[in-house]
């Protein structure tokens, strides 16, 4: 089989949306992680990444494959999940880790600022 100039933009396309995909659910778990405890805010981050999974991927399937399945694009896309789980989503999980704490901190006391704001403007 020979590839073409297309097929390696393709190829090339799927990589980089592997990368998204990982760098997405890495946020999210990021995100879950503040707000332990809570399945409506879990179902919601899941929901929410595997719409933006599957319209993603159906979208560089039907703009480069015309809608068929090419199984090296997905093998392509699953490659570069796999890459950046063993080098860049271990440094940004350790990275996450140590921000997580602060960020919850702030955004503690904003939402008690929020809450004093509105009791002060009712009365």
């Amino acid at each position: 089989m020979i590839f073409h100039d297309e097929e390696w933009q393709v190829i090339f396309r799927a990589l980089c949306l592997g990368i998204r995909l990982s760098l997405l659910y890495d946020l999210l778990r990021g995100l879950r992680r503040m707000r332990r405890g809570s399945r409506g805010y879990t179902f919601a981050y899941d929901i929410f990444f595997w719409i933006c999974t599957a319209t993603l991927s159906f979208r560089l399937m039907h703009e480069y494959g015309n809608g068929l399945l090419r199984w090296y694009v997905v093998g392509a896309a699953f490659l570069a999940m796999w890459i950046y789980g063993k080098i860049l989503g271990r440094l940004l999980h350790r990275l996450f880790q140590h921000l997580a704490v602060p960020a919850k901190i702030i955004l503690t006391k904003l939402k008690r600022l929020a809450i004093m704001k509105v009791k002060t403007d009712s009365e």
